[in-house]
């Protein structure tokens, strides 16, 4: 970060946030649908409900928001194009886990209602005499009937069985940190036990920004497989602790998320559009006000001179441009 402000001018900054493209969940976030174990996505314009006492759900997903949380702001720079990138960290306390419901399907096999009993008169090369088979004859006729109503009626159950709604299951999981990201198609949702799992999903999102133009990677990677993240020296990543959470944080992220799922997703917005658009940094300035936080210029300032990769100079310019962003976004 330092690197780059002692190279650019503000000039240079503003080109960059006008070229910068939103970030997708399907090009630059670590995400796979079929791995939902550990993550979900808020889909814009949002179907995102409260659930008492302190949830808020899509659909079957339910998430529980600890009572007791720390929200932090995790952000990642990229020293060389002038990018960051910027997410919502809840870390819970002792005993007070972050709990995540997801609905698990199951596919159940039936008996084809269409299938019928074969016919005696195709499966015999006999020929029945009445005179000397009459009375075989007739429990033989008796037995067929009688398989063909059993047929008819294990028919009928198994359509009537289809109409009947299923209980849906689900697996419930506690985590010690939960993240929310922003993205353009909606918002995603990770969880993690250590922090460093976190940094790597914000991490992920801009290195994949570099390697985008590149060498495409498998579904659900977000780097390509020979190129790790440990290749991007350029990116830092760092944690600023904000402050504890009120004890109703389920409720306020859920009325908070309703709204943020129905703006547009947008880098950068005028100070009389700020209200119908949104982006990653702003939804974590929405965040922090709506639990009744703060986190000013000069914080930012201070952090940054405390960190030797980033530097002073670097250190001013971010708490100039956060202390605008501060003064313009409105819950």
């Amino acid at each position: 970060m330092g690197q780059y402000f002692s190279m650019r001018g503000p000039y240079e900054w503003d080109q960059t946030l006008c070229e910068t493209v939103p970030p997708s969940l399907w090009c630059h976030a670590h995400f796979s649908p079929l791995l939902r174990s550990q993550h979900m996505v808020l889909e814009r314009p949002g179907r995102v409900t409260f659930s008492y006492p302190s949830c808020f759900k899509q659909d079957g997903d339910y998430v529980q928001v600890s009572d007791a949380s720390d929200l932090s702001l995790l952000v990642s720079f990229d020293s060389e194009s002038g990018r960051f990138y910027s997410g919502a960290l809840l870390q819970c306390q002792a005993n007070f886990p972050h709990k995540y419901s997801r609905t698990v399907q199951e596919v159940s096999v039936t008996v084809p209602s269409n299938i019928k009993a074969p016919k005696a008169e195709e499966d015999s090369g006999l020929t029945a005499n009445p005179s000397m088979f009459g009375d075989a004859t007739a429990s033989m006729q008796k037995s067929m009937s009688a398989s063909r109503v059993s047929q008819k009626q294990k028919s009928m159950s198994l359509s009537l069985e289809q109409f009947i709604p299923e209980a849906e299951t689900s697996q419930e999981q506690s985590w010690n940190y939960c993240l929310l990201y922003g993205v353009k198609e909606g918002i995603l949702v990770f969880f993690a036990d250590d922090l460093e799992s976190c940094e790597e999903v914000v991490r992920s999102v801009a290195a994949r920004f570099r390697d985008v133009l590149g060498k495409p990677s498998k579904p659900g990677q977000s780097l390509p497989p020979d190129m790790p993240l440990d290749d991007h020296p350029q990116i830092q990543c760092t944690r600023l602790h904000i402050g504890r959470t009120s004890p109703t944080c389920g409720r306020i992220l859920a009325e908070l998320l309703q709204n943020e799922l129905k703006r547009e997703f947008q880098i950068n917005a005028t100070l009389e559009t700020q209200n119908r658009y949104t982006n990653c940094a702003v939804m974590c300035v929405r965040i922090m006000m709506a639990n009744q936080l703060s986190m000013r210029g000069f914080d930012i300032e201070k952090a940054c001179q405390a960190i030797p990769s980033i530097g002073p100079k670097a250190g001013k310019a971010a708490g100039e441009a956060w202390e605008k962003l501060w003064r313009q976004v409105r819950a």
